[in-house]
């Protein structure tokens, strides 16, 4: 029974998997110095086709036996410092300075274990298990992600990707790497291959191999790690100053790639002349304020480029805010309530206004009602029986508005009561004209009245023949003068 390498599953024959449609026989041919398929290292891993060779080392799928599931491999193997036998996989190493750069590269392999395992939480970088030492070289085990290269990814797509999915991706990269430089290491090798996109759309940063060789300012030459378009010029000498600015660098020319599909010109041929087209010259619809952030992360000069990954990631957030349009400073809801409430204040204002001016008019009416009192003209006959006053009708009732206050009755004196009185008896015997009080409405002035013959005069002052008698001064709201 056959065993398919990549996926692990039993088939019948040699030859292409029926499962997944690997082919192991190509892979020899490109891979000669790789570990033979089916290998077996700590005991566990049964070792599988290979993901990916760099220069300083091969990763494989291999299958965890013990933990029942696929895992990757990645094995320090420097091509231009050992060779392998075949039989056995052993890694033979070269003598004299090749044998203490290859030693001393192992070391800081190890450590770029340890410092991955630490960021074993954060889902943007890959997640280390394992690492151990054997057949003369170092080897760590780490999740197999399922997913493409961002390279692969971007061919998929139609060879290029919107500038706003290339940020989706991308921008997350940006505070895990922030993370990995808190602790002094530096990825150095950040392109579209290093970089893989799950099924679920997220990246996932992988392959920290260069990054080791960044941690010491020892001289030695495995520093020069170039990947041509993505690699800033200091990565171009051996000596040059190298800094979270590298990798900045690199993570702008991978969004150049995935946003224009072109790779960017290298950054050592820009030096005497930046030939560098941003996207927006080549017709791309992409967001001003973004592109300056990446024109000025591709910068070829390091100090004229963003120094850390916070600040990077601050200038992106920054650009990516919308301005808010003058006219939609008020929210609609809150300007459709204030013109709800001018309205209702409008209104009521007016309603004050008709209400005052009404009563203003009421009591202009008011002020003008009189009683018409006509005062009977008293014969000479004796057996003449005087015509009664007529009960004198109020005018027409105002529409109802505040009543103005009265003007108070003055209180008549004990003798104007007495003469009163007297003059009372005296009516009472000529007729029965006599007006009670709840006939008397207030008075008001009285009208002219007609010509007659002048009234009988009595001794006491009184007025004999009227209905009514009226103190002095009680015009203008006085009370009549008879006792209720």
């Amino acid at each position: 029974m056959e065993v398919c390498y990549n996926c692990f599953r039993e088939k019948q024959t040699p030859g292409p998997c029926p499962h997944c449609g690997y082919d192991e026989a190509q892979d020899r041919d490109r891979y000669p110095l790789a570990l033979n398929h089916g290998a077996i290292l700590d005991g566990r891993y049964i070792v599988g086709r290979v993901l990916g060779q760099g220069g300083f080392g091969i990763t494989y799928t291999a299958y965890d036996d013990k933990e029942k599931g696929l895992v990757a491999i990645k094995e320090y193997f420097p091509t231009d410092f050992v060779g392998r036998t075949q039989n056995t996989g052993m890694v033979c190493l070269y003598s004299g300075d090749r044998r203490k750069n290859f030693e001393y590269g192992k070391e800081l392999f190890l450590e770029e274990a340890r410092t991955m395992a630490s960021f074993m939480n954060d889902g943007r970088i890959v997640r280390v298990h394992r690492f151990f030492e054997e057949k003369n070289t170092a080897y760590f085990t780490m999740e197999l992600v399922d997913g493409d290269s961002l390279d692969r990814y971007t061919r998929k797509k139609g060879g290029r990707l919107s500038p706003e999915e290339a940020d989706r991706l991308l921008i997350p990269l940006v505070q895990a790497l922030d993370g990995v430089h808190a602790k002094g290491i530096v990825h150095r090798d950040i392109a579209p291959d290093n970089i893989l996109v799950r099924k679920d759309g997220t990246a996932v940063l992988i392959d920290f191999g260069a990054a080791r060789y960044s941690t010491e300012e020892k001289s030695r030459s495995l520093d020069v790690v170039v990947k041509h378009g993505f690699a800033p010029k200091e990565q171009y000498s051996r000596h040059g100053k190298q800094g979270p600015f590298t990798d900045i660098y690199a993570l702008a020319a991978t969004w150049y790639f995935a946003v224009t599909g072109e790779i960017p010109p290298d950054s050592i041929e820009r030096i005497e002349e930046d030939s560098l087209v941003m996207p927006s010259a080549k017709g791309i619809k992409v967001n001003r304020k973004i592109e300056a952030v990446y024109r000025k992360a591709l910068s070829v000069e390091a100090s004229d480029r963003y120094q850390n990954m916070r600040e990077f990631y601050t200038a992106l957030k920054k650009a990516e805010e919308k301005p808010a349009a003058a006219t939609s400073a008020i929210p609609r809801k809150a300007l459709i309530g204030i013109l709800i409430g001018l309205l209702a204040a409008v209104l009521i204002l007016a309603a004050v206004l008709v209400v005052t001016s009404l009563g203003n008019q009421g009591s202009s009416q008011g002020s003008s009602i009189s009683v018409s009192t006509t005062t009977p003209v008293p014969t000479t006959s004796p057996t003449s029986t005087p015509t009664p006053t007529p009960t004198p009708t109020p005018a027409r009732k105002p529409t109802p508005t505040p009543t103005p206050t009265p003007t108070p009755t003055p209180t008549p004196s004990p003798e104007d009561l007495e003469k009163d009185i007297a003059t009372l008896d005296k009516t009472s015997r000529k007729g029965d004209g006599t007006q009670t009080a709840e006939e008397t409405p207030e008075p008001t002035p009285t009208p002219e009245p007609e010509e007659s013959d002048p009234p009988e005069i009595k001794k006491d002052g009184a007025i004999s023949g009227g209905g009514g008698d009226y103190y002095d001064g009680g015009s203008g709201g006085g009370s009549s003068g008879g006792m209720g």
